[in-house]
């Protein structure tokens, strides 16, 4: 099973964290970070994340 959480939100990117369980028992097989950068292909620079997508990304940071 994967599960993922928003680690940081910055203005063009989104950093994440999954993990990957067996589901037989749970145990954790493997864990990544990754940043993920907003891109316009055609000016060939970062772009600014829009906020209805930073919204549903905040949703994903862990609960404290």
């Amino acid at each position: 099973m994967l599960h993922s959480i928003v680690i940081a939100l910055g203005n063009s990117s989104v950093t994440h964290e999954t993990y990957m369980t067996r589901l037989s028992d749970q145990a954790l097989c493997s864990t990544v970070v990754s940043k993920t950068v907003r891109f316009d292909l055609t000016a060939r620079s970062s772009t600014l994340i829009e906020q209805g997508i930073r919204a549903k990304a905040k949703t994903l940071f862990p609960l404290d």
